[in-house]
């Protein structure tokens, strides 16, 4: 009888062990109510003249920036399929905006990311049906942490946001719209005139994710708004136009998916928009109240320098997102205020700090190297 009992147990210990040597490997999602999300524009493919300005010789560099600063999301503008390849795998991918690569196996650097991350996007130059032309504005989340509920591109266009850059390259070259700015002061300036064909075509993508340990709720939005395309063909106003006609779209599209019910869904906001915060008619609009809620720049809502009470700026030097490889400094009178934003809003949402990495990281040749020619802006967040 004492055998049998012996035998019985041996049985339940050899049926168990197989199931606790799974629940040992698989990775529980971590129960925090603390939130990094980083913003990162990571640069077209050639984007400076010297070899480690180039892709292939920084990509291991972006690679370590990203995990040295360990974002539980990343917003990244610019790179293409081929450059998302690369970050992925940990191997050169070389390829251009359509979408087509082929690997180097022989460069390749020693780290990856999707041994942590998975991402969502699409081209910017995509249309209905080839989903990988272009550069993206893609958004990286840790698969163990999140689940996607919902997500989707959206192009800006002058009728408004549209589902695939055919269509809005299809308005841009016969559109042209007319901004009152409202000012009396400068009639010259009241009416402005923009030729949309004059710009690249610029999107938006955006997620809906689920905490797996606290089954919080959250959006990521991730965009680049428009720049001059040829200096000869654009002027200032109507590149101001343009963009403040972009984010007034982006703004309105945000709070119409997490402004229901009166309540609002924590919203995370990253992106490139070509113009520092301090361009009040950019980030005015972008930033205007919906009821209760606004969406605040988090770099400058927690580093501005206050004097008396009042925000005056920031210190020279400390700021700046582009630096074009450190070429571009600020100086005292004359500061490069960041041009890369994170912003946010929503319920029990709470800003705790915000950050401009300046390092340098090492590329898959072991050399110190600026990531990219702009800096990479990371917030950390807690939602109650």
């Amino acid at each position: 009888m004492i055998f049998k009992k012996n035998t019985l147990r041996l049985l339940c210990l050899i049926l168990l062990i197989p199931s606790a040597a799974f629940a040992l490997g698989k990775k529980t999602p971590p129960l925090s109510n603390n939130y990094k999300v980083m913003t990162f524009n990571i640069g077209n493919k050639g984007i400076g003249k010297a070899p480690e300005q180039e892709w292939v010789g920084r990509f291991g560099a972006v690679i370590r920036a990203i995990k040295a600063n360990k974002p539980d999301f990343i917003g990244t503008q610019e790179g293409n399929h081929a450059q998302l390849k690369s970050l992925d795998r940990g191997f050169h991918h070389k390829g251009d905006n359509n979408g087509f690569s082929f690997i180097e196996l022989w460069k390749k650097s020693k780290m990856k990311l999707n041994d942590q991350y998975k991402w969502i996007g699409q081209g910017d130059a995509s249309g209905a049906i080839i989903k990988r032309s272009g550069k993206y504005n893609a958004i990286y989340y840790k698969k163990n942490r999140f689940d996607v509920l919902e997500k989707g591109n959206l192009w800006y266009s002058v009728t408004g946001l549209q589902k695939n850059s055919t269509l809005a390259r299809v308005e841009q070259k016969i559109a042209e719209v007319t901004l009152n700015l409202g000012t009396q002061k400068l009639p010259n300036w009241t009416k402005v005139e923009i030729d949309f064909s004059q710009f690249e075509t610029r999107m938006f993508s955006w997620g809906k994710f689920r905490d797996k340990g606290t089954g919080k709720e959250m959006f990521i939005f991730n965009t680049q708004i428009y720049k001059d395309k040829t200096k000869e063909t654009t002027n200032d106003m109507s590149v101001l136009a343009a963009k403040i006609f972009a984010v007034n779209l982006l703004r309105d599209y945000i709070f119409k998916k997490a402004h229901k019910n009166n309540q609002m869904t924590p919203v995370f906001v990253t992106g490139n928009y070509h113009t520092s915060y301090m361009n009040l008619p950019v980030s005015g609009v972008l930033s205007w109240p919906h009821g209760n809620y606004f969406l605040k720049n988090d770099y400058f809502y927690l580093n501005q320098v206050r004097v008396l009470g009042i925000p005056t700026g920031f210190l020279p030097d400390s700021s700046e997102t582009l630096h074009q490889f450190g070429t571009i400094k600020g100086r005292f009178g004359s500061p490069q205020y960041p041009e890369d934003w994170t912003l946010s809003a929503g319920d029990n949402l709470h800003r705790k700090s915000s950050t401009i990495d300046k390092k340098k990281y090492k590329n898959i040749w072991g050399d110190l190297v600026w990531p990219s020619n702009h800096h990479p802006v990371t917030t950390v967040y807690t939602i109650d």
